[in-house]
């Protein structure tokens, strides 16, 4: 065959058929390297596209929280404003007005309940009129007092019902999130 021997002829079959399964090894190889970075790749894809997934439902189930507690908050907020504003109301069938006639509030109790409520120290508020001012008759009725002490316990309610909100709103996050 084309003037070559036998021996020739079947080292160059050899080397044909060496070269071409060496091909195929490398073709082969090469190949299944290709395959597999593809595999990995979709993995990954997969792999984060599941994580946006999980993140989104949690962060609906989050959102979910916080929008139960701002309105049962809110609902809250809103019976304690009602509570309060009818006590108010009724003041005036406790605290009549003989009751207020009756009782003088004296000028040491407003100062010392004013410095109270600034944060001040007792003596600073005494020391402006003398102990002796202090016995004096304000102009303060105790259905005064009484109004002042309901508007301040119905914000110490609000404020109250703000933390205990709050704080569930912080157990039910970290449930979620652990």
């Amino acid at each position: 065959m084309f003037g070559l021997s036998l021996l020739e002829t079947t080292a160059v079959g050899l080397l044909v058929l060496f070269g071409a399964s060496g091909g195929a090894y490398v073709w082969g190889y090469e190949r299944g390297q290709h395959i597999a970075i593809l595999e990995m790749q979709a993995a990954s894809v997969k792999a984060i596209a599941k994580a946006a997934a999980d993140a989104r439902l949690q962060q609906m189930q989050a959102d979910k929280i916080t929008y139960n507690i701002s309105l049962s908050f809110a609902e809250e907020q809103q019976k304690i404003v009602g509570l309060t504003i009818t006590q108010i109301r009724e003041i005036p069938v406790y605290v009549s007005p003989k009751a207020d006639a009756a009782c003088v509030v004296n000028t040491g109790f407003v100062l010392m309940h004013d410095a109270a409520a600034r944060g001040d120290k007792p003596a600073s508020a005494i020391s402006a009129g003398g102990p002796g001012a202090l016995d004096t008759p304000s102009a303060v009725r105790l259905s005064d007092v009484e109004a002042t002490v309901t508007v301040n316990y119905g914000k110490y309610r609000q404020i109250a019902n703000e933390l205990s909100k709050l704080q569930e709103w912080v157990r039910a996050q970290t449930a979620l999130h652990k």
